[in-house]
C-alpha cells in the first residue's frame, strides 16, 4: 500500500501566495483598462500596490488619536488574512501559520528594501485627496498651468482650518467630521512613509503637455 504524500510539503507556499496576490492585482488592472506596465507589471511591486490598500484600511480603523506605528506590519497581516481563503481555493493548498509567517517576512523585507510601498502610498494620497476635496483647495493657477500642493500639506492645512472654526461654527465643524476622519487617517499613512522633505508640489504646464 502506497503512503499518501501531501504535495504541499514540497511547494513554496509563501512565494505561491505572493505570486497569486500580485497576479490578481495585475489582472484587475488589465480588466479595468489600466495596463500600467513597467515596474508595476512585476509580481512583487503589484503586491505593494495591493498592500497600500490594506495599509490605508488599517489606518482608517484606528482612532483619531492613534499614531502611525506599525502600519506596514499590520497592513501586511491584513493582506494575508483577507486573501488567504481565495488563495487556498484557487491553488488547492492550505496556508498554515508557517506559510503565512513566511509570506509576511518576504513582503516585509521587500517593502523595507525598496521604495515600492512608498510609491504606491504616494499615488493613493494624490488620488484619495481628489475624492474628498475640490481642486481649488489645493491648486494654484499660473500662466498655462497649475501648481498642485502635495496632499500631506493640504491635509495639514485642512486640519488646522477645522480647528480654527471649531469654536466659531460648531455646526459646520460637526458636518465635516467624516471628512476629518478620512483626512486624519490618510495623513497618518503619509506620516508613516514620507518625510516632510518629500511633500513636494507638482507643477503641470498645459502647454508642455499639449506639445
Amino acid at each position: 500500500m502506497k503512503a499518501h504524500i501531501d504535495n504541499s510539503t514540497f511547494r513554496n507556499l509563501p512565494m505561491e501566495f505572493i505570486e497569486y496576490v500580485g497576479r490578481s492585482r495585475i489582472e484587475f488592472w488589465d480588466m479595468a483598462g489600466w495596463p500600467l506596465g513597467g515596474l508595476w507589471a512585476d509580481t512583487m511591486p503589484a503586491v505593494c500596490h495591493e498592500l497600500a490598500d490594506d495599509i490605508f484600511a488599517v489606518s482608517e480603523n484606528r482612532s483619531m488619536h492613534e499614531g502611525p506605528g506599525e502600519l506596514l506590519e499590520h497592513g501586511i497581516r491584513r493582506l494575508i488574512e483577507s486573501r488567504a481563503k481565495g488563495f487556498e481555493r484557487a491553488r488547492s493548498a492550505y496556508l498554515d501559520g508557517y506559510a503565512r509567517d513566511g509570506a509576511f517576512n518576504l513582503i516585509l523585507q521587500y517593502a523595507n528594501d525598496t521604495a515600492c510601498v512608498k510609491l504606491a502610498v504616494t499615488a493613493q494620497l494624490w488620488t484619495r485627496r481628489r475624492s474628498i476635496l475640490t481642486e481649488d483647495t489645493y491648486e494654484t493657477s499660473f500662466g498655462t498651468g497649475v501648481i498642485q500642493e502635495h496632499p500631506m500639506a493640504t491635509f495639514a492645512r485642512y486640519l488646522d482650518g477645522l480647528e480654527h472654526i471649531k469654536d466659531i461654527d460648531p455646526e459646520l465643524y460637526r458636518r465635516c467630521f467624516d471628512t476629518k476622519h478620512k483626512v486624519v487617517s490618510w495623513r497618518r499613512v503619509g506620516l508613516a512613509f514620507l518625510s516632510p522633505g518629500e511633500w513636494q508640489p507638482r507643477i503641470i504646464d498645459a502647454a508642455k503637455v499639449e506639445g
